[in-house]
């Protein structure tokens, strides 16, 4: 692997996941309700009206148009690129190129939101700090007791700035920060 190309790690197929989930439960759910019902020697009025449709008929064709939609709503939601979920870190300009080698190096979405959180955290007055990376925006929610909560916050995002910039990140993160007053939430 060249040292410029960028590793994507493949996001996650939540949606896709759910769908197929979802739409296997539900099958289940019927095949074990009309499963009971033919064991306890009951008819089930669907299964006795299948036996008498063609394939052309409105039935038939509704359900098969639903299941075409139902299957290319899956792939479009396995296909679909997600959030990226890790970061690539360039080294120093100061690092020489011995030095580094073909070492690459990441951070993790959930990482860059810890490193956000420890910087608030260390900034004083703050009594409670939750932050979260998604995409390129890392965001911080914070509290605090000091008296000025904008310098506060122009504190909290001056570190977290300074902090993610010297790791050097391959793209531009943008950093919210939001401070309320009070004690720990």
């Amino acid at each position: 692997m060249r040292r410029d190309q960028v590793i994507r790690r493949r996001p996650q197929r939540v949606i896709a996941a759910w769908i197929v989930g979802i739409v296997l439960l539900v099958v289940a759910g019927l095949t074990g309700w009309v499963s009971a019902l033919l064991l306890a020697g009951e008819s089930v009025p669907p299964l006795e009206t299948a036996g008498t449709l063609s394939w052309g008929s409105p039935v038939v064709l509704t359900l098969g148009a639903l299941l075409l939609l139902v299957g290319v709503l899956v792939l479009c939601a396995a296909i679909w690129p997600g959030r990226p979920v890790v970061h690539g870190i360039a080294p120093s300009s100061g690092t020489s190129a011995d030095h580094v080698g073909d070492l690459t190096c990441f951070v993790t979405s959930r990482g860059l939101g810890r490193l956000a959180e420890g910087e608030a955290r260390r900034t004083d007055g703050v009594t409670s700090v939750g932050a979260r990376c998604t995409g390129r925006r890392i965001s911080v929610d914070a509290r605090s007791v000091a008296a000025d909560l904008v310098e506060t916050r122009r504190e909290i995002q001056e570190r977290i700035d300074r902090r993610v910039l010297a790791l050097h990140p391959r793209g531009q993160h943008r950093v919210r920060v939001h401070v309320r007053s009070g004690g720990t939430s």
